[in-house]
């Protein structure tokens, strides 16, 4: 089962030290399934694996009350040996903040911050995608970047751009040539005013998908 996770993340909130954990499952053969964590040694139950956002499937919870200072967030059912304890830091209560996502990858091990831009990851087991498909983007609604992610079932040209329902392109997240694969890339709207976007994938000159992101700020 361990095999099946894409990726494993925790953050936490500074106004009322709301700590969130989740984990990202590619498919839906998980939805379902229960899901434990441990904060600080403490395990807290998960609700079941549900749908998400595109062809991913989650798992996730939030807590409040955690003071400030450092909490080790651990996966423990199922017991996954290639994801470790994540370790993240709450804000003093009077700064009213969302720290970055902390995270367990597959592919680049520990981190800081959210999914880095065009970050590739392989298919489950290591295979290659058999459909090329835009797979959505989480979260959603988002404040104020989201992670778009899409799947290449071979090497193309790739452009992926963000429109307002004006019609305008608002930004380019890629615009290159990406191998076979399954990739991110992250859309930060910061600049930009609440509403609903629409992001288009194309590959080597064809349109395979639009979907929607709604900005809330």
């Amino acid at each position: 089962m361990c095999s099946d996770i894409r990726a494993f993340q925790a953050k936490c909130g500074g106004a009322v030290g709301n700590v969130k954990v989740r984990i990202l499952i590619p498919g839906v053969a998980w939805v379902g399934t229960e899901v434990t964590f441990e904060i600080d040694d403490v395990p807290y139950a998960t609700t079941v694996v549900a749908n998400g956002a595109g062809t991913n499937s989650l798992a996730r919870f939030s807590l409040e009350g955690f003071g400030p200072g450092d909490h080790v967030v651990e996966l423990v059912n199922p017991s996954c040996s290639n994801f470790g304890p994540i370790t993240i830091n709450c804000p003093s209560p009077n700064l009213a903040m969302e720290r970055e996502w902390a995270e367990y990858d597959l592919q680049m091990g520990f981190r800081d911050g959210d999914f880095a831009d065009d970050q590739t990851i392989a298919g489950e087991n290591g295979s290659i995608p058999q459909e090329t498909t835009l797979r959505g983007n989480y979260p959603n609604p988002f404040n104020p970047s989201t992670t778009i992610s899409y799947a290449l079932s071979q090497n193309g040209f790739v452009s992926l751009k963000v429109y307002n329902m004006l019609g305008q392109v608002v930004a380019s997240l890629v615009d290159q040539n990406q191998a076979a694969g399954s990739h991110t890339v992250t859309f930060n709207a910061s600049n930009l005013p609440s509403g609903i976007y629409i992001y288009d994938l194309n590959v080597n000159g064809q349109s395979i998908a639009r979907a929607k992101a709604l900005l809330v700020k």
